[in-house]
């Protein structure tokens, strides 16, 4: 409840909220006398059973004694019997609520979330930053860095033997021993002998 009970009907809500805690099982619940039957737990771990009426407060109790074994009431303030007395206001607002769960998760303080990358304490295996004003030096037991794989697949077959055939190119040397041999053959010393006779027949008188 959120408010203190005003009137005998609160008094039973409330009893009625609390019945459990306080060791309670309630049975019946009338409007003749007595108001409630009920059954409670002694320590000796055995039920016994209770007639119970409610009152606002215990003044307004008038009924016979005899017919009822407790008084459940909000105060206590004029009990006209010997009967017990549950005064309910002596076992409410003594927990604690529970917090209320939060819909949307908290966002961390400033003092929680993580320190500046300059703060940051660098573990062992962390690569150093190299300083561009220091040569790099290479390690002579370092392995040598591996080429980039290419995208061309190897080519098979006749075209493998098409690529990997050298190209001949002429050269000079191969060029005049052609011409050489050009002079040196009997058709080209024929043809000259004729040329230089012709020439001697021309020039004499």
């Amino acid at each position: 409840m959120a408010h203190a009970p005003v009137n005998e009907q609160g008094v039973v809500l409330l009893f009625g909220i609390l019945a459990k805690k306080l060791g309670f099982r309630i049975e019946m619940v009338r409007t003749g006398y007595p108001d409630c039957e009920a059954k409670r737990k002694g320590k000796d771990g055995k039920w016994r059973r209770l007639r119970i009426e409610f009152e606002f407060v215990t003044s307004r109790f008038n009924h016979d004694p005899a017919g009822c074994d407790l008084i459940v009431c909000w105060e206590d303030d004029a009990n006209p019997t010997n009967l017990e007395v549950l005064e309910l206001k002596n076992h409410v607002g003594k927990e604690e609520p529970a917090p209320p769960v939060p819909l949307v998760p908290p966002v961390p303080a400033m003092s929680q979330l993580a320190a500046p990358s300059d703060q940051c304490v660098l573990s062992a295996n962390t690569p150093q930053p190299r300083d561009p004003a220091q040569p790099s030096v290479i390690e002579p037991n370092a392995p040598a860095p591996a080429a980039p794989a290419s995208n061309r697949s190897e080519p098979t077959g006749k075209q493998a033997t098409r690529r990997t055939r050298p190209h001949k190119s002429p050269s000079a040397p191969n060029a005049l021993n052609k011409r050489s041999r050009l002079k040196s053959s009997p058709a080209t010393r024929a043809s000259g002998n004729r040329a230089r006779a012709k020439q001697s027949a021309r020039s004499s008188p």
